[in-house]
């Protein structure tokens, strides 16, 4: 679902279902699902939530930030444009 429809909200409500039944809170679990995904445009859309999370939750903010980047600067259209929108949102002046 999430290489089929990235940036949708049916990806979107995937991911929000798989987060669901794996146990843990904020990043770890989606450290968790990342750690089961093989299809690289899951995995970027995986890494934008990631780097979300550790900048928000303010866990690992140069780890959130890079992971951002390096989505943003990916081969993958969707995810790209989104990490560039969380970075521009969550720091401004950084895009």
């Amino acid at each position: 679902v999430l290489a089929r429809h990235p940036g949708r909200a049916l990806a979107s409500e995937a991911l929000t279902t798989m987060a669901s039944v794996v146990e843990g809170e904020g990043v770890a679990v989606w450290e968790e699902l990342k750690g089961r995904c093989t299809n690289p445009l899951a995995m970027a859309q995986l890494d934008v939530r990631l780097g979300e999370g550790y900048i928000v939750e303010g866990n690992d903010v140069a780890r959130g930030r890079m992971l951002l980047e390096d989505v943003a600067k990916g081969p993958h259209e969707v995810p790209a444009k989104m990490a560039a929108a969380v970075l521009a949102r969550l720091e401004p002046g950084v895009r």
